[in-house]
């Protein structure tokens, strides 16, 4: 057993910010749910963009580890730790479910899938961002973004709802990378603007 103590709001952020990431017709639908000892990380994607977000832990027990969870999986996940309002919530994955339990109310499971090729995308996802903090910002000439794909981080929820997007670009073929707020980052991947002109025409470019 696994198990991390989480407020239940910040958890509630988590899951909502991965599950903004998968589309309805994803063809990533599974979310990655990693429980540590430093809290629970969150994950969504369509391999176009990308939503990653973290709840700090004030308690852990047993061994660090992921899971893979259904897109309306994670949305009963995430309605659930936030109809419980301000109080305390654990996360608790078993070898049948991963739970998550608000104090004094009722807990919610769902089932965990094994995808070892999309347990390998998400975790890529995990080095492409610790890679692209590392390279200086550079603004590029031009960039061609695909304005659904960009979109979706309007739907970010933060720990403050002034909170904007921090933007680091490093050119105009490398993901973009987005923050906002202390916990949430997320990719966005350029059109590769040759490609794009030979299919649509010159127009509308630069």
């Amino acid at each position: 057993m696994i198990r991390a103590t989480v407020d239940a709001p910040d958890v509630a952020r988590a899951f909502y910010n991965a599950h903004a990431f998968i589309p309805a017709r994803s063809p990533i639908p599974l979310a990655l749910i990693r429980v540590t000892p430093q809290g629970v990380y969150t994950s969504g994607t369509d391999s176009y963009a990308a939503g990653t977000d973290f709840a700090k832990a004030s308690g852990f027990l047993g061994e660090p580890t992921d899971v893979l969870v259904g897109r309306d999986d994670l949305l009963a996940l995430e309605r659930c730790a936030r109809e419980a309002k301000k109080v305390v919530a654990t996360v608790e994955v078993r070898s049948d479910g991963l739970t998550v339990e608000p104090i004094g109310c009722h807990p919610v499971t769902v089932p965990v899938h094994l995808s070892p090729e999309q347990l390998e995308l998400h975790h890529r996802l995990t080095d492409i961002i610790g890679a692209a903090e590392k390279r200086p910002g550079v603004i590029p000439g031009v960039m061609t973004l695909d304005p659904v794909l960009w979109s979706r981080f309007a739907k970010v929820k933060a720990d403050k709802s002034e909170r904007m997007a921090d933007v680091l670009m490093t050119d105009g073929y490398e993901p973009v990378l987005i923050k906002i707020g202390p916990t949430f980052k997320g990719l966005l991947m350029p059109i590769e603007r040759e490609i794009h002109e030979t299919n649509i025409g010159p127009e509308g470019l630069w």
